[in-house]
């Protein structure tokens, strides 16, 4: 009686053994066999994380355009962010790699094949826990940026000199006054004086008499 006791304590305790040593050989053989599925769930991943950084980055950029400081842990998440998508890319560039193994791919290199697959595992991983903790930075709306200011196109018939520039500056702010109805613009003939009012026009785009 206590022989089939010990016999079937012996035998609970090797199944739960087994169990243990079962668990880690087939993860290690995951990483060779279901290779092809580790990559996808890895792109799969990374998918996820670029919406969810566009968005995170969208704040950010929000932030700085109202001249407001970005929180430390922002700056944090997207250097991460940043990083692991970097690697999660080199690691799905390498998987063309496998295949370059001997008799022109018909052997594929396992070695690789394996270290990849446990890379693609472990940063798939990372990747989610990354998108799950950049999903508490994004907002619904974000306010559109700002416009931006080009500089004010000249036409490549007036390249005026320094004095020239300085006249029509002078021009340009007196249109501003109100009580200015009339400007002219005197000097000898072939000085540039037409060429001058028209730069005045094009940039001011005001409908004010300009006389030559």
């Amino acid at each position: 009686m206590a022989e089939g006791v010990g016999l079937s304590f012996l035998g609970k305790a090797l199944g739960g053994i087994g169990e243990y040593l079962v668990a880690p050989i087939g993860r290690q053989f995951g990483y060779l066999f279901c290779f092809n599925t580790n990559i996808q769930n890895l792109e799969t991943q990374l998918d996820s994380l670029k919406v969810t950084r566009e968005g995170v980055q969208l704040g950010v950029d929000e932030t700085r355009n109202n001249v407001r400081t970005v929180g430390p842990h922002l700056e944090a998440w997207l250097t991460k962010a940043n990083d692991n998508t970097a690697e999660a890319e080199t690691i799905i560039k390498d998987k063309a790699q496998v295949q370059k193994g001997c008799f022109n791919g018909w052997c594929p290199n396992l070695k690789l094949r394996y270290s990849l697959g446990r890379k693609a595992v472990k940063k798939t991983q990372e990747l989610a826990l990354l998108h799950a903790e950049g999903r508490n930075y994004i907002q619904s709306s974000y306010n559109p940026p700002p416009p931006s200011i080009e500089p004010m196109p000249t036409t490549t018939e007036f390249q005026g000199f320094d004095s020239r520039i300085l006249v029509m500056n002078e021009i340009i702010e007196a249109l501003k006054d109100d009580g200015i109805h009339l400007i002219g613009i005197c000097g000898m003939g072939g000085m540039g004086k037409t060429t001058m009012a028209k730069e005045v026009a094009n940039r001011t785009k005001l409908k004010k008499s300009i006389i030559n």
